[in-house]
């Protein structure tokens, strides 16, 4: 109808990346990605612009480092960081999205904890930040809420891989099909390989960790969680080699 017009409506953050080409493909590639994060960037990076509408981190982990080339995001991605924090459990487990939601806890290892891509997003997104702003502040204020996921990873992980089947497939994976609980390369055009992503994003988790140890002024005991975490990352990467290599 005339005289209607459509404005669009997203939390105020400069843009800063652009670009263009010769290629009509490619600019058409790039004005897609650009509306669909305006269209989903007011007050929480949400999945979609008009249904659920919720801060999945899986989503966020997949596009927050092409999210920064396009927007100076160091305030917001401030507050998405905090969004999980503040909606961690008492035990250390981060949510699929940043507010609790009974949407897909099935795919997780247990006791509130969302599936391992999706609620591992805080610390891999605090090191994503602090190398794109170098801002240590949200680093030094969050390392402690990072440490205590990985100790409910750690101390829940075995159980949390046999509430999810993976035991009955043997340390091979001889009789795997790729599938089972979890979201992994969520719409992945092939079967999804969901014992690799849980595995992978514990092993992000623990790097995480570590490497936020060695940045931050660190105590001894500091020190000691970020060796023994790279420790462990070391140890999961031996574990999905050993199958995959």
């Amino acid at each position: 109808p005339p005289n209607v017009h459509a404005v669009a409506h997203r939390t105020a953050f400069p843009e800063w990346g652009k670009f263009d080409s010769s290629n009509v493909l490619l600019n058409g590639v790039y004005e897609l990605t650009r509306n669909a994060l305006n269209s989903n960037m007011l007050g929480s990076q949400t999945d979609c612009p008009h249904r659920e509408k919720l801060q999945y981190g899986g989503d966020i982990v997949a596009d927050s480092t092409a999210a920064m080339h396009f927007f100076d995001l160091s305030a917001f991605y401030t507050k998405v960081i905090h969004d999980w924090t503040d909606a961690q459990w008492e035990n250390g487990g981060y949510t699929e999205t940043s507010s609790w939601q009974d949407l897909n806890d099935y795919a997780g290892i247990g006791k509130g904890a969302g599936e391992t891509v999706w609620a591992s997003l805080p610390p891999v997104l605090t090191v994503r930040h602090m190398q794109h702003y170098a801002d240590m502040q949200l680093a030094e204020a969050t390392f402690d809420n990072h440490v205590k996921w990985l100790e409910f990873l750690e101390a829940n992980w075995e159980a949390g891989m046999a509430r999810l089947f993976y035991d009955k497939v043997g340390k091979d994976l001889k009789h795997y099909d790729g599938g089972d609980s979890g979201l992994g390369d969520w719409l992945a055009l092939r079967q999804r390989d969901t014992w690799l992503t849980h595995h992978a994003f514990y092993m992000a988790s623990a790097r995480a960790v570590g490497y936020l140890a060695r940045r931050l002024e660190a105590s001894n005991e500091r020190a000691e969680r970020g060796k023994s975490a790279l420790a462990l990352a070391d140890k999961i990467m031996d574990d999905i080699n050993a199958l995959y290599m």
